[in-house]
């Protein structure tokens, strides 16, 4: 725990600029959940959070810790959210938010040790996460959320040069995983069944000579439409073109034995880092819902562009009542954040030309409604999650 200490008050006011407004705990904060949940590593190395309250935000608070990764986030249940960071030691660290309140103290995992950000996904009570390794492997480990219990180690029989991505599809309880391998292509494995495959495929469905190109970076997965079937979204950038390829299929199976429909490999313009995706179950209505991707293009811009999740072909990205992309300016190196902030509207957070922090959201349709600052600043990608 020596190089996972609390952020020191000088960190704290380099992070949120030194204020009253800014060093005091709003009073709302203790007695009520906001909507979403921006976590990030200060450019102290320490760890701060902040709660977004209907139209504002409360302002940073420290969560006495400290990282050199982007912090892990995922939902748990109503107004529930689980924090898994990678400590300066290397070894693995959680906090729980509960109804507004974040638990007093850091659970360290028993064993096991990390060099990047981990990733977590729930079912039902249990915390799934996947970490890279200190030699690059892959493994797997759970915690029962009612006992504070966790599992042994799974090695899961494959390596990374970068972050895992990892979703959860609660309606069928399987989790889904893709990574960046080391021959920079993209693979999957899944969880179904209480027990993780024991092989991994490289994610490209058997659609024709449809090939998708390698890339230099980790990929994003989303999970979840409303119409009952869990479907998964993945994204990556290619190393080649820059372009987002992104790709639908069905969660907690294999891909390569002939899904059906195909969807295959879309392309959208060119990014910087990996795309965020944010599903909103909610819109439009009467439909699967809609999975946004949001980017940063290759001069820093934000945008975001979006397609109704299922795995309809003809459903194609920018297209229909959403056709886009959507731009909403800014400038970012880093990659963007965002979540539902509620029914129709996405949450976006970004770190600036200065590392300075802001905030945006697209409602639905089709505006953003402008860059506004939150007085502080990263170095590294910030974190943003809805508040279930």
């Amino acid at each position: 725990m020596e190089r996972f200490r609390p952020a020191s008050i000088l960190g704290l006011i380099v992070l949120v600029v030194f204020s009253v407004e800014a060093m005091t705990i709003p009073v709302h904060a203790a007695t009520s959940v906001p909507n979403m949940i921006s976590v990030v590593v200060g450019t102290d190395g320490g760890l701060y959070w902040n709660g977004f309250y209907t139209d504002h935000w409360a302002g940073w608070q420290s969560l006495s810790g400290a990282s050199p990764s982007p912090p892990g986030l995922c939902q748990s249940g109503h107004g529930r959210v689980e924090l898994v960071v990678e400590g300066y030691d290397e070894n693995i660290y959680h906090k729980s938010f509960v109804n507004g309140t974040w638990s007093a103290n850091w659970d360290k995992v028993p064993t096991g040790a990390t060099k990047d950000q981990p990733a977590c996904a729930v079912l039902g009570t249990t915390m799934h996460i996947v970490v890279r390794g200190t030699n690059d492997d892959l493994w797997a480990n759970s915690l029962d959320l009612n006992t504070g219990t966790w599992s042994a180690w799974a090695n899961l029989g494959g390596s990374s040069p970068s972050a895992p991505a990892l979703a959860a599809s609660p309606s069928i309880n399987a989790l889904d995983l893709v990574v960046r391998g080391e021959d920079n292509k993209v693979y999957h494995t899944f969880y179904a069944s209480g027990s993780w495959s024991t092989s991994w495929e490289w994610a490209r469905p058997d659609c024709g000579t449809l090939v998708a190109p390698i890339t230099n970076a980790g990929p994003a997965i989303v999970s979840g439409n409303s119409t009952g079937t869990s479907i998964v979204q993945v994204a990556f950038v290619a190393a080649i073109n820059q372009g987002v390829y992104l790709l639908a299929d069905f969660a907690g199976r294999g891909w390569n034995v002939n899904p059906t429909p195909c969807v295959g490999w879309q392309v959208i313009a060119g990014s910087l880092n990996p795309p965020t995706l944010i599903v909103d179950q909610s819109v439009p209505v009467n439909s699967p819902g809609t999975v946004y991707a949001l980017w940063n293009s290759g001069e820093g811009s934000v945008a975001l562009s979006s397609r109704t999740f299922d795995l309809n072909p003809g459903d194609k990205w920018d297209t229909g009542p959403l056709a886009g992309p959507h731009p909403a300016g800014g400038y970012t190196l880093n990659r963007p954040a965002g979540a539902v902030l509620r029914s129709g509207t996405i949450g976006v957070v970004v770190s600036g030309a200065s590392k300075d922090l802001w905030y945006n959201n697209f409602t639905y349709c089709c505006a953003w409604s402008g860059w506004t600052t939150i007085t502080g600043s990263t170095n590294i990608d910030p974190g943003l999650i809805s508040v279930p």
